[in-house]
């Protein structure tokens, strides 16, 4: 038994599968989370990798900005309360930290001369990891669920499309471009996410809170007083959660391949040493 287990991890280490499967937020080369997948040299960030990380974050703090600056009064007391702006904070704080790593570890090295301190701030590449997986999905699932199940018809504006359509656009942009991986088992990381939230939804509604239009109800589909009804809807996001992160994972699968046939190899060695 104790060489059938051995055969079958040596096996799927060989496919690259334990990788795929680790849960915690580790990885052999922390540099790739501050390079594309795109560039051809992986030996340090790239002046223009770092722009398009810098447009990505003003992107969503100009959208974040605006969602609260054009809402109404009574929607700005309530403005903490919807899934939509708890993600597209997440969005904008995990794209703060991806351009904080990439500035400052482009400064060190070829400004200062001081690798020493891009090592430093690299050690924050696991918070950052965790932060954009959440994002990622998150923005996905309040896409899809925002569209199909929330949305009213006829109920339109531009800062609606922005806060539920340019947030998916935004962060399907950045697996595009970003070399590090997506780990299956780390669907774990949104849930926990989508849990917190729905735990807040529930001592919400239990302590008289109402959304910004005076109702008892956040959203329709997360109804408290009907427990059956909101556990079912609940459950059904935790679901498409784990359908989306999956779906993640094969873009950025995707991705390497495509990245394979343009430059020939994967992400090649670096020579940037990590302590």
């Amino acid at each position: 038994m104790t060489f059938l287990i051995y055969t079958i991890n040596e096996k799927m280490n060989k496919l690259g599968w334990r990788d795929h499967l680790n849960i915690k937020l580790t990885h052999s080369n922390p540099q790739i989370f501050i390079t594309s997948q795109w560039q051809i040299d992986h030996d340090r960030p790239s002046i223009i990798y770092l722009l398009l990380r810098t447009a990505i974050f003003i992107s969503f703090v100009t959208i974040t900005i605006l969602t609260y600056v054009l809402a109404a009064d009574h929607a700005k007391r309530t403005w903490l309360i919807y899934m939509t702006n708890w993600g597209l904070s997440i969005c904008t704080l995990q794209s703060l930290l991806a351009f904080i790593m990439i500035f400052y570890t482009i400064i060190s090295i070829q400004i200062l001369d001081n690798p020493k301190a891009a090592v430093a701030v690299l050690k924050l590449y696991w918070f950052y990891w965790m932060l954009n997986i959440m994002a990622t999905t998150i923005a996905f699932t309040i896409t899809l669920i925002y569209w199909t199940l929330i949305y009213q018809t006829g109920v339109w504006s531009t800062m609606n499309f922005m806060a539920h359509g340019m947030n998916s656009i935004l962060m399907f942009f950045d697996l595009c471009i970003v070399a590090h991986p997506i780990r299956i088992l780390h669907f774990l990381y949104p849930i926990v996410f989508a849990v917190i939230y729905l735990t807040f939804t529930g001592i919400y509604y239990a302590c008289g809170g109402l959304d910004s239009n005076g109702s008892p109800y956040i959203y329709p589909i997360l109804k408290w007083d009907n427990i059956g009804f909101t556990c079912k809807y609940a459950a059904f996001i935790l679901v498409v959660i784990i359908i989306i992160h999956i779906m993640t994972w094969v873009v950025q699968v995707i991705r390497k391949k495509l990245a394979k046939l343009r430059y020939n190899s994967y992400i090649r060695n670096t020579t940037f040493i990590y302590y």
